[in-house]
């Protein structure tokens, strides 16, 4: 682990052993943040090792998710996960550059393809507690066939509390019963309302009360799946400007003229859904001409009969008489007595 302290002139290396206890410590210089490296994964294990090599890709992939997690959840924190294999170059596997809200995080971790099909959610449960984030929009395609984009947080801590997503499914398959909702959600409430001693990796959490949540979250995101979608969300507002400023950037370089032209009119200020004002300079695009009228079945026949009619009526193009001589024809042979 290296870390350094905004506060602290150098950065401090130390190195821990397989029983947690550190085994060497250094004074390094690096810039400001933590890095934690780890390898030689469960080699004092032979067994669980050989069970890592053997699940690899499903071990690295839940590895992936938990960090996603917390890639989501954590506003103001920038994070890089790198993949190192033997003496290769790292690869960089995912990067969360300090969004300043959820949906910022969402777009950085997942992209435009999922955060462009996200609404604002707040509901409120029982005994106190408020679920608030984000969940499909009830419009097809807006959903998944699978359950891979689905983040529950208990007061900022991911948990795995399956009765939610079931509760989910349930009332958004009400709306568009061929998919099955994305959701980011977290629970608030107080911590007694909450038991995240239960297992060690603390993800398996007892919440008093725990039907009468899920009911609450079942009637409350049905109502909210059942109302006509707003004309403008300010998560696809915000998007929609950012996307703006990322096309004219890579049109022309910051700070030449082109790009001052491109990025001219100062918009207004963008509530963000999590109540941080954000103030963009884009340029709006430029209006397009609404689309023709499709022809109607018997306009496109007397069109078809004028087309076929004026091939008929225009003459073929005569062909030009050869101007080249005909070879001269061979004698006739006399036929024998």
């Amino acid at each position: 682990v290296e870390t350094r302290h905004a506060s602290a002139a150098r950065g401090t290396r130390l190195e821990y052993a397989a029983d947690q206890s550190v085994r060497a410590k250094a004074s390094v210089g690096r810039g400001v943040g933590t890095t934690v490296r780890v390898k030689k994964l469960f080699t004092p294990l032979p067994v669980r090792r050989k069970e890592l090599e053997r699940n690899c890709k499903k071990e690295y992939q839940q590895a992936l998710r938990i960090v996603q997690e917390y890639c989501v959840a954590s506003t103001g924190v920038k994070i890089k996960l790198f993949n190192s294999v033997a003496d290769k170059k790292p690869l960089t596997v995912l990067v969360a550059s300090s969004g300043r809200s959820l949906i910022e995080n969402i777009h950085e971790v997942f992209g435009i393809a999922v955060s462009g099909h996200l609404m604002r959610a707040h509901v409120r449960l029982a005994a106190g507690m408020v679920a608030s984030g984000f969940v499909s929009k009830c419009v097809r395609g807006c959903g998944r066939v699978k359950t891979d984009v689905r983040f529950l947080y208990i007061r900022s801590r991911p948990v795995d509390i399956s009765a939610v997503g079931a509760k989910l499914n349930q009332a958004y398959r009400l709306q568009n019963p061929k998919e099955k909702p994305m959701f980011f959600l977290n629970i608030a409430g107080t911590a007694s309302s909450f038991d995240v001693n239960v297992t060690p990796d603390k993800r398996t959490v007892l919440v008093k009360g725990g039907d009468d949540m899920c009911e609450n979250i079942y009637e409350g995101f049905r109502r909210l799946w059942e109302a006509p979608p707003a004309q403008a969300d300010s998560s696809s507002a915000l998007l929609r400007q950012i996307r703006w400023v990322a096309e004219r950037e890579d049109d022309a370089p910051p700070g030449t003229p082109a790009a001052d032209a491109a990025v001219a009119a100062p918009a207004a200020g963008v509530q963000d859904p999590a109540g941080v004002q954000v103030d963009l300079t884009v340029s709006q695009p430029a209006a397009t001409p609404p689309p023709a009228a499709p022809a109607t079945p018997l306009q496109s026949a007397e069109r078809f009969l004028a087309l076929r009619n004026r091939k008929a009526a225009t003459p073929a193009p005569a062909t030009p008489a050869s101007t080249e001589a005909a070879p001269p024809r061979a004698p006739a042979l006399a036929t024998p007595a």
